[in-house]
């Protein structure tokens, strides 16, 4: 057995949450570790956010230039080398690993790679990748376990070894025909810069409606702009079972209004969800409870129902909370103001001012809006993250749209936020298409989801 080392703090996953808190936490002299079983930095830099972003510039890039006629450029046949768009994102990788390395070295945090296991109210026990256990005593423990994409429980779904986000992202080969199951954002995103790239793609998905969170306006806007591509969606469609295996032959059995029929191709993408990382890792031990959707129970301070134990990130259900609103809130009306000159009629009021509403009613508003050195820190993170340059209304291409807020809004939040009339607060939206467009972000899947500076995208 070896011997018990005692820390300040403990972070279990070095995501987003986890990363900056151990970082502050040893620079102001605390003795912190953090363990991580693969992904230093957590998934975003590594195989989630800023990955796909990647590989999605280049189908973009190769969507511009076979569409380059359209700017009454001639080019010839375009082909696309998956070989060298996956060492592009690799390298963009790398580069973000060894950021994060030297982030470690410079505040004095540790980080310790391997699979932790909590084994007592203060104890965790860590498996290291190169061999060997440690044994940790934490004074606080912080929970930064994330998610990974769900598989559903679909009859040979599991035994046909579908691509998740992570695989997708790692394919050095065009698969011919990519079926796709879920219309939410992952899964949108990757088929649409597979069929860039030249795939044959084909979305199912069992609801109704692609996006289902968004507004309806969006949600059509989307699947026309998608199919207009060549993409085939099938809506209301119950995968009923899978045979064969993905990267070869794979076929899917679908139910649907019409009666059933079945989908071949050579590649299936499972984007339907995500499931906690939290089975497995002895959080009963530590008295940690989880909810019936296996997320850590916390209450608005974060903290789970064990003593000196908090949940941060995807694996406690994170939402956005009141100053996550306040900073997106703060950055419409900046970008409004600067770009008033964009106004047209039929625009969108952010579902956020009336969460912020809502918020302020509650008992963690009213905490909030008390705590101004926080109000201070947000609105500075803000201007940070909001002061960027207009739009560059001269590269506008079909199929693409923006969402912008009303002038209510603006007024609003000049009075106050906590002066809302919750009238000035109710959302209305059009989606313009190109047009009658005089902005745009990114193309069709990026410009719905949007950056967070200005997204009105519900949460």
């Amino acid at each position: 057995m070896p011997t018990a080392e005692r820390y300040d703090a403990v972070v279990i996953g070095s995501g987003d949450g986890g990363k900056y808190l151990a970082w502050h936490m040893a620079q102001a002299g605390r003795k912190v570790a953090v363990i991580e079983r693969r992904w230093i930095g957590g998934s975003c830099p590594n195989i989630n956010c800023l990955p796909s972003k990647n590989e999605i510039w280049s189908a973009g890039v190769a969507h511009a230039v076979a569409h380059a006629g359209a700017y009454g450029v001639a080019t010839g046949p375009v082909s696309v080398d998956m070989k060298t768009v996956v060492a592009r994102k690799r390298a963009m990788v790398e580069s973000l690993v060894a950021f994060h390395l030297e982030r470690y070295e410079a505040t004095g945090a540790e980080l310790i790679m391997g699979n932790a296991r909590v084994i007592g109210p203060e104890t965790i026990e860590v498996a290291l990748n190169d061999g060997g256990t440690r044994l940790l005593v934490a004074e606080k423990l912080f929970l930064n376990l994330g998610t990974h994409a769900t598989i559903p429980p679909v009859p040979g779904l599991a035994e046909a070894k579908p691509l998740t986000h992570i695989e997708a992202l790692e394919l050095d080969r065009l698969p011919a025909h990519l079926i796709v199951l879920g219309g939410g954002h992952v899964g949108l995103e990757l088929a649409q810069a597979y069929r860039r790239f030249g795939s044959r793609v084909t979305i199912v998905d069992r609801g109704p409606r692609l996006l289902k969170r968004e507004d309806e306006d969006v949600s059509d806007e989307i699947r026309r702009i998608l199919e207009a591509e060549g993409i085939e969606v099938l809506l209301s469609a119950e995968i009923e079972k899978v045979e064969g295996r993905s990267a070869g032959s794979v076929r899917a059995t679908i139910r649907t209004s019409d009666g059933s029929k079945v989908i071949e191709g050579t590649d299936m993408l499972v984007a339907a969800g995500r499931t906690p990382n939290t089975r497995g890792i002895g959080l009963e031990e530590a008295g940690v409870a989880l909810t019936d959707r296996g997320y850590i129970q916390v209450n608005e301070r974060l903290e789970t129902t064990a003593r000196d134990v908090w949940a941060i990130g995807e694996c406690a259900g994170a939402t956005r909370t009141f100053w996550d609103k306040i900073v997106i809130a703060y950055g419409l009306r900046r970008w409004y103001e600067r770009r008033g000159v964009l106004r047209q009629e039929g625009q969108r009021v952010s579902r956020h001012y009336y969460e912020l509403h809502c918020l302020l009613q509650s008992e963690v508003g009213q905490i909030a809006i008390a705590d101004l050195d926080l109000g201070t820190d947000c609105v500075r993170h803000a201007r940070m993250f909001f002061d960027r340059p207009d739009y560059d209304l001269a590269s506008a291409l079909p199929g693409s749209f923006a969402i912008e807020p009303i002038t209510g809004m603006v007024r609003g939040t000049r009075g106050g936020l906590c002066q809302h009339d919750s009238d000035d607060l109710r959302c209305c939206a059009s989606v313009r298409r190109c047009a009658r467009l005089s902005s745009t972000h990114r193309e069709t899947i990026e410009g719905s989801r949007g950056r967070r500076w200005w997204s009105p995208q519900r949460r």
